[in-house]
């Protein structure tokens, strides 16, 4: 199935378009891309060059910054999930941490980071 990506396009600039595969991957190419001779991944390709604990430092990263208090900011690798959907080759983040409030509590929360293949495209944390 070929279609035009109505997120990723620019009207009137540029058009970019998705192939989904029979085997479940799917491709992004834009214009630009077409008048290449260059070999064109698949997004789980992309995502697959990253390690799961690159996904989790990179949550961790954006967490803190996040933060009343960063240097207060203590997360579990361990307790640290990541998912990739075969389908559209996202990858899901599920952190827990703990971090001190305004008020000086400590407070124990769970980060959720989105991924694609062109980086954090979602954040959220909630309390526990």
């Amino acid at each position: 199935y070929v279609g035009l990506s109505d997120n990723r396009s620019t009207p009137r600039k540029e058009a970019v378009f998705f192939a989904d595969c029979k085997n479940g991957e799917r491709f992004y190419i834009s214009e630009k891309e077409l008048n290449v001779n260059k070999k064109v991944e698949s997004v789980q390709e992309k995502n697959s060059k990253y390690s799961d604990l690159a996904y989790i430092e990179s949550c961790a990263e954006h967490a803190k910054k996040q933060t009343n208090h960063p240097s207060t900011f203590d997360y579990s690798i361990i307790n640290s999930s990541v998912y990739r959907a075969p389908d559209t080759g996202r990858v899901l983040v599920t952190m827990p941490f703990e971090a001190k409030n305004s008020f000086g509590l400590e407070i124990e929360m769970t980060a959720k980071c989105y991924f694609d293949d062109r980086g954090l495209i979602g954040f959220e944390a909630n309390e526990e």
